[in-house]
């Protein structure tokens, strides 16, 4: 007994959130069918015509149930001409337009009911002739494979079909009752070909948008990964030179003045030493995270490695990057870094220097890492520019 009621919620579980990415995906089925009716609706339309003008060559006897026939194929296909066209010229306008969601759908749906109204319609006029329901079964296969309907809605539509298709073959009373029986059960299985295709095609496109969505994670996964640090989350040296690059163009232009910050823990190894480096990384992090919060947000700071970060202090001159590195300087120092039960204080050595607009892609924090050399060598937690 627990064992079912185990597989009970997990097959429960399972069509909830079947149901629920069917939900999510409905707005973009109804634009891919959209774009469908677009690309598809001019050769139904000439279709339509080119059956139009074939049958209006015929010459039959007059006034036989044959010319009678055709003449009402003839106008069945050039109306479904004329309308299709219109509905190439709607969805074109709706494709290029921001419309509300139930404005396509309701419009998806219109053409929907007209393509399998149109399959009944000239499958009834065939009766005249012929016990033949190639037309119902014609709009029955577009529609399951040409347009994305979620199942529940499909099986509304085709069992709707049916029931108009029951009605309107069933004023044909002239027919033997073998022929109606026969074209209803033929009319059943189309139905149910309908939405098993249908079915089928909702199935292809939800697993090739969950693939899409699935790729799209994974690429946004692969860029932080080439432009983030994982332990701090911050930019890291990729992304900061393309930074620079665009730095250094607006500084030769004379728009901006810029500066580097190089900023460096004193003395860290002891941390690692003391602590064990899962401490260490810690403290890293929350050492980025007192920097990232007491930066302007025109600024950028980055982990270059290590212990090692810098700021771009971008419309910053150096007399301004260098008042921001003391202010730094005195918050770490007075900092007090708390992982688990560990209290621990560190200090930070900055070197400071102007964007000149002159550097080369390779070596434009050389002045700032010098600046930074300097007050390591002049004793360090200090700021020299």
């Amino acid at each position: 007994m627990r064992g079912l009621n185990v597989r009970y919620r997990a097959l429960r579980k399972k069509i909830t959130m079947w149901l629920r990415t069917n939900q999510e995906l409905k707005e973009k089925g109804v634009i891919a069918s959209l774009h469908r009716i677009y690309w598809s609706a001019p050769f139904m339309a000439l279709g339509s015509l080119l059956i139009a003008f074939l049958f209006s060559r015929k010459q039959e006897v007059p006034f036989s149930v044959e010319e009678q026939w055709r003449s009402w194929i003839v106008v069945a296909h050039t109306s479904m001409a004329v309308v299709t066209s219109g509905f190439w010229l709607v969805a074109g306008k709706l494709k290029r337009a921001k419309v509300h969601y139930r404005t396509l759908a309701l419009f998806l749906y219109v053409v929907v009911i007209y393509v399998l109204g149109m399959g009944i319609w000239v499958t009834t006029l065939d009766q005249l002739v012929t016990s033949s329901i190639t037309p119902f079964l014609i709009s029955s296969t577009m529609v399951g494979a040409l347009y994305f309907i979620r199942p529940g809605i499909s099986a509304l539509i085709f069992a709707g079909s049916f029931m108009a298709f029951h009605i309107c073959i069933g004023r044909h009373t002239e027919l033997p009752i073998t022929i109606l029986d026969s074209s209803l059960s033929n009319a059943l299985f189309v139905s149910a070909l309908g939405l098993a295709l249908s079915v089928l095609n909702w199935r292809v496109f939800r697993i090739n948008k969950l693939q899409e969505a699935k790729i799209e994670e994974q690429q946004d996964v692969l860029e932080r990964m080439a432009y983030q640090d994982p332990l701090t989350n911050l930019p890291n040296r990729r992304l900061f030179n393309e930074l620079v690059r665009r730095e250094i163009s607006l500084v030769q232009r004379g728009k901006i003045e810029s500066s580097l910050i190089m900023i460096d823990l004193d003395s860290f190894k002891l941390v690692n030493d003391n602590y064990g480096h899962p401490v260490g990384d810690r403290v890293l992090q929350q050492f980025a995270h007192l920097l990232q919060k007491n930066i302007r947000g025109s600024s950028t700071l980055v982990r270059l490695g290590g212990e090692e970060f810098v700021i771009l202090a971008s419309n910053t001159n150096v007399a301004e990057a260098q008042i921001l590195a003391e202010r730094l300087r005195k918050l770490v120092e007075e900092y007090e870094f708390s992982v688990d039960n560990h209290r621990i204080h560190v200090t930070a050595s900055f070197g400071v220097a102007p964007l000149l607009g002159t550097e080369e892609p390779n070596n434009y924090y050389t002045l700032a890492d010098q600046a930074l050399y300097r007050a390591k060598q002049q004793g360090k937690n200090r700021v020299v520019l």
